[in-house]
């Protein structure tokens, strides 16, 4: 069906005898890539992924995609587990990538799946998940990995109050600052901040926190 409506596809299958199945259709505008899918460079123009990726690497194959927003893809429809579905989507974010994510991509849960519809049926349901790059980014692209040092250190305690977040960054008044211009309530927790918020905050430390006080990203242990 994609090879109907696209004028090519990139297939990428690690299984060889489902490989082999690809390969014997024949189909002129597909390559069939027998690799396993995070050795695979992505494609130098815009491209759209449509997977029903392995549950087992979706966070991996998610940071694949869209931990840098230089790259070219435009658009996603995967399926995945239906709770990494949800976290993805979520308008309470916890995880500092996914909070870069959404500066330049919307994250969209679609549907629930359920596992009978899988053969053999997986342990979960499922879910689909559409992602769409952004018209126009909430912060620039070539700020990406300073904004992700933000929400890495923002979001070590996610439960905990804005304040508490960004001691360290701001001074107390530029902090009672932020939060009326951005209209952040009282004790409202990191995870609770809107993309707009999440905006806001590296606009004002961009602008007024000075360099030395900006958070460096996490390196991955």
């Amino acid at each position: 069906m994609l090879s109907e409506q696209a004028g090519k596809v990139i297939a990428v299958e690690y299984d060889p005898k489902l490989a082999n199945k690809l390969e014997q259709l024949r189909m002129r505008n597909v390559k069939v890539v027998r690799q396993d899918i995070l050795r695979v460079p992505l494609p130098k123009l815009p491209f759209v992924v449509v997977s029903n990726i392995p549950f087992a690497i979706t966070t991996s194959i998610m940071k694949m995609l869209f931990d840098n927003p230089k790259n070219q893809v435009q658009r996603a429809v995967i399926i995945m587990e239906k709770g990494a579905a949800k976290r993805f989507a979520s308008s309470h974010v916890k995880d500092p990538y996914v909070a870069a994510w959404k500066m330049f991509f919307d994250i969209r849960y679609v549907k629930g799946v359920s596992r009978e519809n899988f053969s053999p049926p997986p342990k979960v349901d499922c879910a689909i998940i559409t992602v769409s790059r952004k018209k126009v980014p909430m912060v620039p692209i070539k700020d990406f990995s300073v904004f992700r040092g933000l929400a890495d250190y923002m979001l070590k305690k996610p439960q905990l109050p804005v304040d508490w977040a960004l001691r360290g960054i701001f001074t107390p008044p530029q902090i009672k600052n932020i939060k009326r211009n951005l209209g952040i309530k009282q004790e409202a927790p990191v995870a609770s901040l809107s993309e707009p918020q999440w905006a806001g905050i590296f606009e004002a430390m961009i602008k007024h926190a000075p360099r030395f006080r900006w958070p460096k990203v996490q390196k991955a242990k």
